[in-house]
């Protein structure tokens, strides 16, 4: 069945995701960005009407600052509208301050950032292709800024998969920002994530992989931790568990929950994203009871947001919901399948990819209980969104016939069976050999259904053939 990983924010532009720095406790009463020092040194708050409010030309800078600090706190809660309110006050102070004066591009990166984490990825390059345009007119083209806002919007393409357009921007980003800060400065950390991962959407894995090995080089030489650094492990645990090195990727993942723990706080979203990346990563390495409780504590981190991310949400309940049926509890498996099910419909439509893994999953657990209508049904709805989706030939097209041919055989459709087990075997030999070990279960399982109908002259060469792959996959 499908699992959903959710690591988001990691590879879809880290730099993006992150706050430029970790901003300040927005107080009333602070004093504003460049107050004033006394002679030890320490701001003083500026003079005025006494109400801790500063005056003249000092208030819209006081009221910018106020409101950057307010916006990325609510956005580092997850509180995606008020951050938006907050921001935009930010961005029409800014725009009263002139072109020049640099909050202006931040405001529009700010803008843009709190896009690109909720998803609304056009909106998100708009604000970022302004913030770029501004910093090469009044900082000129080889400055780190301009280097920051490249970075940006070629995530913001990463996040819609258009690898071609973001790969030369990322790349013009990464030597901008070497030559202002050095090759390896912390602040490098989004933009060799990025390049990375726009080089493995153009199938570029090897051009990859040494850009993750500098990541981990960089944070075990840093005295601090750093929340990109740890985004950037993140996604290289990501590319070594797509790649089968699950071991390899275990304590990356372990160290970024630990970091984002301590700089984040253990209640927040981006802690219950990398929970959930750990928690699937022990599941597929067998470990159940690590897995279980990371999960719980990613959904009910999400559960408590005024404004939770809707896919990673219905992405958690999914794979909690698979956890539970792998241990037996089926009743649980189902509850949380169905809410799964129903936040992705209304989230991202009933035909998308998200809809169909859920129709999917929740069809194995009818499957499970017997429930055969309830199965046939779901794995019906399923088939077609997965096949277009994902392809014709993809293994999960092929793991979803092999179920729905087990259902159709126990409810009498023998001859839908057929056909759905001799097209699974047909897509795994496209993808493999026609010797494979995984084809072995579904020409067994074909040759029953033959015995079943009364025809052993079918069945027998298929039982041969899988008793000639058994003995090969032995002798090697």
């Amino acid at each position: 069945m499908v699992h959903r990983k959710a690591i988001l924010c990691l590879a879809l532009a880290v730099s993006a995701c992150l706050p430029p720095a970790s901003p300040a406790r927005a107080d009333a009463q602070a004093p504003p960005a460049g107050a004033p020092a006394d002679e030890g040194g320490k701001p003083q708050a500026a003079r005025g009407s006494g109400s801790g409010q500063p005056a003249g030309s000092d208030v819209p800078a006081y009221l910018w600052n106020k409101y950057h600090r307010i916006g990325y706190r609510e956005l580092m809660a997850g509180h995606y509208t008020e951050a938006e309110q907050m921001f935009k006050q930010e961005l029409e102070i800014s725009l009263a301050l002139g072109e020049k004066d640099p909050r202006q591009a931040t405001s529009l990166d700010d803008l843009g950032t709190l896009y690109q984490t909720r998803g609304d990825n056009t909106d998100a390059l708009v604000y970022f292709k302004r913030a770029l345009d501004l910093r090469e007119r009044t900082l000129g083209p080889q400055h780190k800024d301009v280097g920051t806002s490249l970075d940006k919007l070629g995530g913001a393409y990463l996040s819609q998969g258009r690898f071609d357009e973001a790969v030369p921007l990322l790349e013009r980003a990464l030597k901008v920002k070497e030559a202002a800060l050095g090759g390896d400065s912390p602040e490098l950390a989004g933009t060799l994530i990025n390049l990375a991962f726009g080089y493995q959407g153009q199938g570029k894995d090897a051009a990859a992989e040494p850009l993750y090995k500098q990541l981990v080089a960089m944070d075990k030489h840093s005295p601090t931790p750093s929340l990109r650094v740890a985004g950037a492990l993140e996604s290289y645990a990501r590319y070594l568990w797509q790649n089968k090195r699950g071991p390899e990727a275990e304590p990356l993942l372990e160290r970024v929950v630990a970091v984002k723990e301590q700089l984040l706080g253990a209640e927040t979203p981006m802690v219950a994203t990398s929970l959930n990346n750990l928690a699937e990563l022990y599941r597929s390495d067998g470990k159940l009871d690590q897995a279980k409780p990371l999960y719980q504590r990613a959904l009910a981190i999400w559960d408590r947001m005024k404004d939770p991310p809707k896919q990673e949400l219905a992405g958690g309940l999914s794979n909690l919901g698979l956890l539970y049926k792998a241990q037996g509890d089926y009743a649980e498996a189902k509850r949380l399948l169905v809410n799964a099910l129903a936040i992705d419909q209304r989230a991202v439509g009933p035909y998308s990819l998200e809809t169909g893994s859920d129709m999917s999953n929740l069809g194995s657990v009818h499957e499970a209980l017997g429930e055969h209508g309830e199965a046939l049904e779901m794995y019906k709805q399923a088939l077609p969104i997965l096949k277009q989706k994902l392809g014709e030939n993809d293994p999960a097209v092929s793991e979803l016939l092999t179920h729905l041919a087990a259902v159709e055989a126990k409810t009498g459709k023998t001859a839908d069976a057929e056909q759905d087990l001799k097209k699974a075997i047909e897509i795994i030999e496209h993808n493999s050999s026609a010797d494979a070990g995984d084809v072995v279960p579904l020409l067994n399982a074909l040759a029953d259904l033959y015995k079943l109908e009364g025809k052993p002259d079918l069945a027998a060469p298929l039982l041969k053939k899988a008793a000639e792959i058994n003995s090969k996959q032995a002798s090697r």
